[in-house]
């Protein structure tokens, strides 16, 4: 065999391998590993779907882009894009495993989802698309101001 071909062929290899590597590690980190074991999707979900989403786990993982989230009304779907499908089995979680609180990240309103099974694990989304989830889930989600909870 040639050696440019033999070179080219190991490359390929290795890069999958680091990237298999990579991947499993993210969703480690996130945790997105421990809610696919708690919470994992029934197979394809059925619902309103909101693709290539901007959400972040745990106050510092963000998937920019490539996650999936499925609305149908008994809960909440989420799977990332076939890249990452190897490490990242898809979630779904009912809606009243599921507490969403108002918060801020620099200067902006975010919403921090919280798993009543695994409650280290925030999910953070931008107000807007927090808005239309609880606006696609029929008035079973909704964010609570935790100041509004605060006696004063």
């Amino acid at each position: 065999m040639d050696s440019r071909l033999t070179v080219v062929l190991w490359t390929v290899v290795l890069v999958f391998v680091a990237a298999r590597v990579m991947f499993w590690l993210i969703a480690r980190l996130s945790r997105w590993d421990a809610l696919a074991i708690l919470y994992p999707a029934p197979g394809p979900l059925d619902g309103r779907r909101f693709r290539f989403q901007y959400v972040e786990f745990r106050r510092w993982l963000s998937y920019n882009g490539c996650v999936t989230i499925t609305v149908n009304p008994i809960g909440l779907g989420l799977s990332l894009t076939f890249i990452f499908e190897l490490s990242h089995a898809p979630i779904f979680v009912p809606w009243e495993e599921l507490r969403a609180t108002l918060g801020k990240r620099f200067g902006f309103t975010v919403v921090h989802l919280a798993f009543a099974r695994l409650p280290d694990v925030k999910l953070t989304f931008s107000r807007r698309a927090f808005d239309r989830i609880a606006d696609a889930s029929g008035g079973r989600m909704h964010a609570e101001d935790p100041r509004a909870l605060d006696p004063v």
